[in-house]
Formats: C-alpha cells, sequence, structure tokens
C-alpha cells in the first residue's frame, strides 16, 4: 500500500511538472510569433508591446483569485479546470477575428498561466512535504526547459513555413494531452481542511503577516530584478558590445541554459544546506555577477558575466517560494499565490524602472541597478530568523 500512494505521488509530482513546463511554454512561445501577428494585424509597437502587457496584466490578477479558490476547495481541482480551460484559451487565440479580442484572450492565458504556476508549486509542496524545496526548485528546471524550448520550436515552424495560427493550434493539442495526464492520475492527500481555507474577511490578517510581507517583498525584488536582466541583456549586448541580433538572441539562451544548471546544482546540495543559506549565498553573488555585466567591456567578459547571472540567479525563485511554504504552512494557496503576484508586479515595475535609468543616464546604469535589489534579499533572508525568532512554524498572526 505505502509503495502504491508512493508511486501515485512520483506520477502527480511528474504530472504538475509537466504543467509546469506547459505554461512556460506558453509564456514564452510568442516572442518570435509576435512579428507574424504585428503585420497580420497592422500594429505599431506601441500596439505590439500591449500583446505581452495584458499577458502580465491576467498573469497578476488572477493569481491571488487562484489562491482563494485552491484554499477552498483543493489544489488539484482548480489545476484540473485552469489547465483544461488553457486549451480552451489556446485554441480561441487561434482563431480571433481581431487585435482587440487577441488582447482579451491573451490577458485570459496569462491569468490561466499565473494560476498554475502559483498553485502548482503549493500542489509540489503538499505532495512532497518532507522535501518541498527540492520537488519546487525541480519544477522551477522543467520551466526553464519549457521556457528554452518555446521560441526555438516556435520559430523553427514558423521558418517551416507555419503560420502562427497552426503553432497555436499545435500547443492547445500539446497543452491538452498534458492537462488530461494531470487530471487521469489519482493520488491520495488528505482533503482541504475548511479551517485552514482563506475567507475575504481573512485575508486583511492574512496579509497583514509581516513574514508573509517581506517574502513577497523579496519575491518583488528578484522576480523583476532577473526579468529585467534578460530582458534587457540583448539590447546592451548591441548597443554597447556589438553583438549582431543573432548572438544577442543566444545570449538569452546562454542565460536560460546557465539557469537549468544551477537549478540542478541547487536541487543536488538542499540536502547538505538550509534554503536560506543558499538564498543569502546566491542572492549576494547575484548582486556580484549583475554589476560585473553591467562593466563587461568585451565579448568574452559579457558571455562570462551572462552565464554567471544565470547560474546564481537559478534557484532564487523556487527557494524563496518554499521557504514561505515550510514558514507559512497553513492556506498555502493563497500564501503562493500573494508571493507569486509579486514576483508578477516586480517583472513589471523593474523593467520599466531600468528603462528610465537606461534613458535619463545610461544602459550601464540600467544594467547594474538590480545589484541593490538582489543584495536587500541578502539582507532580508539575514535577519529573518533575528526578528521571528519565537515565531511558530506555520502561524500566521
Amino acid at each position: 500500500m505505502q509503495q502504491l500512494l508512493s508511486k501515485n505521488r512520483a506520477m502527480a509530482t511528474l504530472a504538475t511538472n509537466l504543467l509546469v513546463l506547459m505554461i512556460a511554454i506558453v509564456l514564452t512561445m510568442i516572442s518570435p510569433l509576435v512579428t507574424q501577428i504585428t503585420k497580420e494585424y497592422s500594429l505599431n509597437k506601441i500596439q505590439t508591446g500591449f500583446i505581452f502587457t495584458s499577458n502580465f496584466i491576467g498573469f497578476t490578477i488572477f493569481i491571488l483569485f487562484g489562491g482563494l479558490v485552491a484554499d477552498r476547495f483543493g489544489k488539484k481541482k482548480v489545476l484540473s479546470v485552469t489547465s483544461s480551460l488553457l486549451v480552451l484559451f489556446l485554441l480561441l487565440f487561434s482563431i480571433v477575428p481581431s487585435y482587440l479580442t487577441a488582447c482579451l484572450v491573451v490577458v485570459l492565458i496569462g491569468g490561466a498561466c499565473g494560476i498554475i504556476e502559483s498553485i502548482a508549486s503549493a500542489w509540489l509542496a503538499e505532495l512532497n512535504p518532507e522535501k518541498a524545496s527540492m520537488h519546487i526548485n525541480i519544477s522551477q528546471i522543467y520551466f526553464g526547459i519549457g521556457a528554452l524550448a518555446g521560441p526555438y520550436v516556435s520559430g523553427l515552424l514558423i521558418e517551416g513555413g507555419w503560420t502562427w495560427r497552426q503553432v497555436y493550434q499545435l500547443t492547445s493539442i500539446l497543452a491538452l494531452i498534458v492537462s488530461v495526464y494531470f487530471i487521469v492520475v489519482k493520488v491520495n492527500i488528505l482533503p482541504v481542511n475548511e479551517s485552514e481555507s482563506v475567507a475575504v474577511p481573512g485575508l486583511k490578517k492574512l496579509a497583514g503577516n509581516r513574514l508573509l510581507l517581506l517574502l513577497c517583498l523579496c519575491m518583488f525584488l528578484y522576480t523583476g530584478s532577473e526579468i529585467g536582466a534578460w530582458s534587457w541583456m540583448a539590447t546592451y549586448m548591441m548597443e554597447k558590445l556589438n553583438f549582431t541580433i543573432v548572438e544577442s538572441s543566444l545570449s538569452v539562451g546562454v542565460f536560460w541554459m546557465a539557469m537549468i544548471v544551477g537549478r540542478l546544482v541547487c536541487t543536488s546540495i538542499l540536502n547538505r544546506f538550509q534554503s536560506r543559506y543558499i538564498i543569502i549565498f546566491l542572492a549576494f553573488a547575484s548582486a556580484i555577477a549583475t554589476v560585473a555585466s553591467g562593466f563587461a567591456a568585451t565579448k568574452i567578459q559579457a558571455w562570462i558575466a551572462t552565464i554567471l547571472i544565470g547560474l546564481f540567479y537559478s534557484s532564487l525563485w523556487p527557494l524563496i517560494v518554499a521557504y514561505g511554504s515550510e514558514k507559512l504552512q497553513s492556506s498555502s494557496g493563497t500564501v503562493f499565490s500573494l508571493m507569486v503576484g509579486s514576483g508578477g508586479i516586480g517583472s513589471s515595475v523593474i523593467p520599466i524602472f531600468m528603462g528610465f535609468l537606461g534613458q535619463k543616464f545610461s544602459i550601464k546604469i540600467s544594467m547594474v541597478s538590480p545589484a541593490v535589489f538582489l543584495a536587500l534579499v541578502a539582507v532580508i533572508f539575514i535577519y529573518i530568523p533575528k526578528m521571528y525568532k519565537g515565531e511558530q512554524k506555520g502561524e500566521l498572526s
């Protein structure tokens, strides 16, 4: 019986990781497709950019809703319904008749991806409570693979003569397969305790928890820094180091490859070191690597800095999320949603702030600026135990 339960948990963990891989593909595949979309709808740059903004709007808005519902009805049910809706939204996007309709559907796609990313992490922690940090970190390895595969494969399909609509239709079929597999995998997990579900009036108390607020701040700072770093990476290398378009695009791929390697390494050492110590080391090392990237004077230096950034940034997101799951176990769906949602806000605010610095001062100052945010993450994790020395595990007040 114990072996059967263990096997079911392993299959459920794999199914959840495949969901994470799927949303990574969906979130990143639009990059090489947007040129065709722009031509078909005769869009200017602002209109094209709003397609990406629509994705972020949905991602952020729907996250908290998903967490509340997951704590009330169960994470497996919410993930099953949301993954099914994602299949529908992808199919709808492949047949949208107008630009405005396309933006509306992108909001829904982003919302579905946001719910899945946050609740999948909480579900993995619930499936594997004894090794939550390791499994959440592994899920981000799957995310990295999807983030690499999404734009690369969709770009190959476009070069092979496919239209962007056909690519989305194919993706909807793949999403259907993953969704069905997730739904049919059964696992025996204790049902949601209604005393742990968060009613709307109780959300105010949860949001006022000091530890949760600090973790949300860390997610805001880190996620914004990560998105800002690789979003502006190609521009910086072309403007300052005379990289070609191919070279600068490859640099983003190298960054994601280094992220995957870094997550593999961190997964292997989690049993030897506390996750908090790893977070502190990675955050300080990321700050140093970020400064180095801004002062890279040659292509070789830029490649080295890119690899170091990917390696050190790699496990900060999953480890911060896992730390939250360990310290705030009650209402985990809402807790995860608040943390991931904070990261979503940071991913919009900090890249824009970096753009302002680049416009007002220089692209070098822009690229170096995330180092301050990353160092602050390290400082917060140094002082968290001192501030909450007497806090009970899972306590929210």
